[in-house]
């Protein structure tokens, strides 16, 4: 097994994970201020999500001899909520290209470990990128539908319970 180029690559995804963490903040921030509560709730659990990817890389890399990169890649900062969106489809699309490469990488050198967490982690790069096609073509969120959900229910409850008072 390689492991230079195995750390070299597992950086690589470090540093572009850094990257996303920070524009998913940042798009989280943005969002709040267009006044899209569960858009921007939903960039700050994809930026959670991507923090425990950074762990998980960080880590490994220490398990394979290595130090592990600080220093986050370019990222978008906010703008429409549309731009930010597309932003963040572009870099999820990236993130699975590279991650597919990387897994290609841990089967040639034969690093089943690294290639299950990389499985595992593309696993949720692919969630991330149709949460963000389906903002983008405005269909609501599992948070969204949940909130209209709770207010529907609310609302149902306070009408019966003026019916019951009357």
């Amino acid at each position: 097994m390689n492991g230079s180029e195995i750390t070299h690559a597992l950086n690589a995804d470090l540093a572009d994970t850094l990257g996303s963490i920070a524009q998913y903040m940042s798009h989280c921030h943005g969002a709040a201020e267009l006044k899209c509560a569960a858009e921007s709730e939903t960039f700050e659990q994809v930026a959670r999500e991507e923090m425990q990817h950074a762990e998980r890389l960080a880590e490994r890399v220490v398990q394979l001899g290595e130090e592990p990169v600080t220093t986050a890649s370019w990222h978008q900062e906010k703008g429409s909520l549309k731009q930010m969106l597309k932003d963040d489809l572009a870099r999820e699309k990236e993130a699975i290209r590279r991650y597919r490469l990387h897994i290609r990488l841990c089967i040639d050198f034969v690093d089943p470990v690294t290639r299950l967490m990389l499985e595992e982690i593309l696993t949720d790069e692919e969630k991330h990128i149709h949460l963000c096609r389906d903002m983008l073509c405005g269909e609501p969120t599992e948070k969204a539908i949940l909130k209209k959900w709770q207010d529907q229910v609310f609302s149902s409850l306070q009408e019966s319970d003026r019916t019951w008072r009357m």
